[in-house]
């Protein structure tokens, strides 16, 4: 069995690799008759030096050494695949097994620099007529990274839960360190039981001459825990019947913001007791500093009746760009309308008053244009409300939680005073998924001393011990990036 933690030096010889790798093998011999298996070591190398390989299989079986800069898990024939198979790919070498099933070889790696922080990957082919798709069997995959340290820690996540791991996970045993798959949820934005409804149709942004509103949801009004989720869809309380109409123009944008509305009401006064905790009349001041809005949306917007969900929302158009809603901030919705729109009856908001005595503090702010003034907010943006209150606009909210979080027990360096370098992945990463890895080091395995999680490996003072936190980022559609290796290049 593969070890997850290998700490490598370039010093070491091939010959000792190539006897450690034989005899690791030959140890599994016992388990070779129904499966195949790949080992590289080391695992992570500078550019220039010498990897060697060893196929464990049945004895006298000939077998191909495929290597490809793309990694991915799928079947073929029956058999796993774990290289793309790209137009990159190609086949190293070929060879037949020994007595013990076993056949090793060397791969010289070309003395680029360029390769530096970048990974490969390889898989065996095995003939084998026994196999259930009667031609071959397949090896499980193995990477191969280049460095430029001293040393370098790998992690194989061979088995990531017996290993020691926590967080989110799936529990493979295949060599991959993958996310938990996403999960959807929807969500009525408003209590009803705490607030009043409103006996009339709020227009809003659905203004026919134009209209530029925000509108601010507390992490509690999504029922949010603080996990990431990504904001997949919108929909409205229309008061009363949806007639057909077409807005031409509308712009969505969605950011978080550190502005939160308390309604509690003054025992004696019935007034709030914190009227300025809600939204600024200033557009701009309601996005939280140094972050941009996400325009989800920007273009027309057809209504039909046939639109409203059994429920009774009628959706907003289909978020096209992704958000990630960070579950702790409030959510800020910024809605633009051209007064281009052709509405047949008027289309307005079922919204509910949580103080009625007062329109502070501020849960939306809007400016509309009128029949004798329209505007237009893509043309001529003005950056203060005419209108502000305290109306709390009932929205139904998609959410998926595709990010799962995992943290590695503390690793041993293997020196007093390391030098740490940026981790290196070897990954698959799907467009629109992402991986970080943060480092943090402490004074002993206990974690004592630990130091704070940092993205960048430079700010590390030297402790010996360290410790690795994974985010990764899936889709909402379900596609999740995962890991193969994780390289921290030590000198």
């Amino acid at each position: 069995m593969t070890k997850s933690y290998t700490h490598c030096d370039r010093k070491k010889s091939t010959l000792a690799l190539i006897s450690a790798l034989t005899a690791t093998l030959v140890a599994a011999s016992t388990v070779s008759a129904q499966q195949a298996r790949l080992r590289v070591l080391p695992e992570a190398i500078a550019p220039g030096q010498t990897v060697s390989y060893g196929v464990l299989a049945a004895t006298r079986a000939a077998y191909a050494l495929w290597i490809d800069v793309e990694p991915q898990a799928s079947l073929l024939l029956g058999e796993s695949l774990r290289i793309q198979l790209s137009p990159a790919a190609f086949s190293h070498s070929i060879g037949i097994t020994d007595g013990n099933g076993v056949g090793v070889g060397q791969i010289a790696i070309p003395n680029l620099p360029s390769l530096v922080g970048a990974s490969v990957f390889a898989q065996g082919f095995v003939l084998d007529a026994t196999s259930p798709n009667g031609i071959f069997r397949s090896t499980d995959g193995e990477s191969l990274t280049f460095h430029s340290a001293k040393s370098a820690h790998i992690e194989r996540f061979d088995d990531p839960l017996s290993e020691g791991f926590s967080g989110e996970f799936e529990p493979t045993t295949d060599g991959r360190l993958i996310g938990l798959l996403a999960k959807k949820r929807s969500v009525v934005t408003v209590d009803k039981s705490k607030h009043a409804r409103f006996g009339q149709a709020l227009v809003g942004e659905l203004s026919p001459f134009g209209a530029h509103q925000q509108v601010v949801l507390r992490a509690t009004d999504l029922a949010a825990k603080g996990d990431e989720e990504i904001v997949v869809a919108l929909r409205m309380r229309p008061f009363g019947n949806v007639s057909p109409g077409l807005i031409t123009r509308m712009a969505i944008d969605l950011s978080h913001s550190l502005v939160v509305p308390d309604f509690t009401l003054d025992p004696f006064t019935s007034l709030p007791r914190f009227p300025a905790s809600g939204l600024s009349p200033i557009f701009s001041r309601n996005i939280t500093p140094q972050t941009s809005p996400r325009r989800v949306y920007l273009g027309p917007w057809a209504i039909q009746p046939s639109q409203v969900t059994p429920s009774g929302y009628l959706p907003y158009p289909p978020i096209v760009q992704t958000f990630r809603y960070n579950g702790r901030d409030s959510l800020l919705i910024d809605f633009r309308v051209a007064p281009t729109s052709t509405l047949s009856g008027q289309l307005g908001h079922q919204v509910w008053l949580p103080v009625p005595s007062s329109p502070l503090p501020n849960a939306r702010i809007v400016t509309a244009g009128f029949a004798a003034s329209t505007y237009d907010p893509f043309l001529a943006p003005i950056n203060v409300a005419s209108t502000t209150d305290n109306t709390l606009f009932e929205f139904e909210v998609d959410l998926v939680d595709a990010t799962s979080i995992a943290t590695s027990p503390w690793r041993d360096s293997g020196s007093a005073t390391p030098i740490y370098q940026q981790p290196i992945l070897a990954a698959t990463i799907p467009a629109g998924t992402e991986i970080i890895v943060e480092l943090r080091e402490a004074l002993d395995a206990m974690g004592r001393g630990a130091g704070p999680w940092t993205t960048n490996a430079s700010t590390l003072t030297g402790m010996r011990f360290f410790q690795q936190r994974m985010t990764l980022r899936g889709r909402a559609d379900g596609a999740r990036p995962w890991l193969e290796a994780l390289v921290v290049p030590i000198d």
